[in-house]
């Protein structure tokens, strides 16, 4: 029975792109390997296979071969686009490490109402996890109109565009309002009235 006096530490990036490694090669049993982690530009280090955190370490060779890959992630750039432009704006971009689970939320501006997210999703509020590459999400905005005539139990407001059938969690300013649909492509947004004041 021979007894291995030298063992092989192997460092690895994963991404290859994500960075560099260095530290690895053949050492004799019981002797330190200090091996290192460096994340490129626009990526961050975020820790090795084996559960260390700190992108400098050092390990102790075994008497078997031993691997270690730096884990690396990428920095994302999320954005929202509004359809039409000047229909809203939005909260939660910018720019976010790859993996990580993020929310944004479709605002619409004044006199506009969010109407959907190009995934067909009618909650202005969009759970994400973020990708390795970056992120555009567009939502939808309807112009709101206002009828002539009197307006009774609150402000009624007309829509008119291309977008019918049901429509939930709609905002109107910002402000949660009641709605009803008529017809193929319009619908009433039924604005609660303002509260009495004295």
């Amino acid at each position: 029975y021979e007894c291995q006096t030298q063992a092989l530490i192997s460092v690895r990036a994963s991404p290859p792109e994500g960075g560099s490694v260095s530290g690895g090669g053949y050492f004799a049993v019981g002797a330190n390997a200090d091996l290192s982690a460096a994340a490129n530009p626009d990526w961050t280090f975020n820790g090795w296979s084996d559960g260390e955190t700190a992108a400098v370490r050092t390990v102790v060779a075994a008497a078997t071969n031993a691997t270690y890959t730096a884990d690396f992630l990428r920095h994302v750039s999320v954005q929202g686009l509004a359809v039409p432009e000047g229909g809203g704006t939005f909260t939660g971009e910018g720019i976010h490490v790859s993996g990580s689970n993020i929310q944004m939320q479709a605002v619409p501006e004044r006199g506009w109402i969010f109407v959907k997210w190009e995934n067909g999703s009618t909650n202005s509020v969009l759970p994400l996890t973020v990708a390795y590459s970056d992120m555009v999400y567009q939502a939808h905005f309807a112009l709101v109109t206002p009828p002539s005539g009197p307006r009774v139990g609150g402000n009624s407001v007309l829509i008119t565009n291309r977008y019918f059938g049901i429509i939930t969690n709609v905002l109107l300013g910002g402000t949660p309002v009641a709605i009803q649909a008529h017809g193929s492509n319009w619908v009433h947004v039924l604005v609660p009235a303002p509260a009495a004041v004295g």
